[in-house]
């Protein structure tokens, strides 16, 4: 009974991990934060998973409320949202970034846009959606908090990973990803379409 339980959570997890990606946020938190003490550093990786982790929960919450009131049917929210991640996995496969503007002044505000959009983005709203329609919004609720303590301590840790995988490895990692991405984004469309 436990393991049934713990199957959409895990599944969930899983999701939600791959479309956040903490581990591609590392470079930019690593600039944003280089001239920061190490408490300055914890507070940064705690502001940035908190507002991605109140993100993701929010539309795990009131994602299928929002869809109602749109009048947009669940499957046809799946098909988009699987596009959506290709879109995205299709950025993190070959590096491409879609309308990413450059040039933020305030460290502060910088440290919140790592946590929306690079950890809780657009692919993190629609996937939260999906899965508390598919699983249970307790289930992505639950996922969503573990997802964002895990990448608070990937933000954390950034330092030593940046300088354990390098430039290289957190490049392959984020490609990885995409590819992994790309087929919960095809399974996304087969459910839509229901087949």
């Amino acid at each position: 009974m436990v393991e049934l339980a713990l199957e959409p959570i895990v599944t969930s997890l899983i999701a939600l991990l791959i479309i956040m990606d903490p581990f591609s946020s590392i470079p930019a938190f690593l600039g944003l934060t280089k001239k920061m003490d190490g408490k300055q550093k914890a507070d940064a990786a705690l502001t940035a998973a908190l507002v991605a982790g109140g993100v993701t929960v929010g539309f795990a919450l009131a994602g299928m409320e929002l869809l109602a009131v749109l009048g947009v049917r669940l499957h046809s929210f799946q098909v988009a949202g699987g596009l959506l991640l290709l879109l995205a996995a299709i950025q993190f496969a070959f590096g491409i970034k879609f309308g990413e503007k450059e040039g933020k002044s305030k460290a502060s505000l910088a440290i919140v846009l790592i946590g929306v959009p690079l950890i809780a983005g657009p692919g993190t709203m629609t996937t939260a959606v999906l899965l508390a329609g598919t699983h249970g919004i307790v289930v992505v609720v639950v996922a969503a908090l573990i997802a964002t303590a895990v990448a608070y301590i990937i933000l954390r840790a950034s330092s030593a990973i940046g300088r354990l995988l390098g430039a290289r490895g957190l490049e392959i990692s984020s490609r990885l990803m995409g590819i992994l991405l790309a087929a919960i984004g095809v399974e996304y469309i087969r459910l839509g379409f229901g087949f």
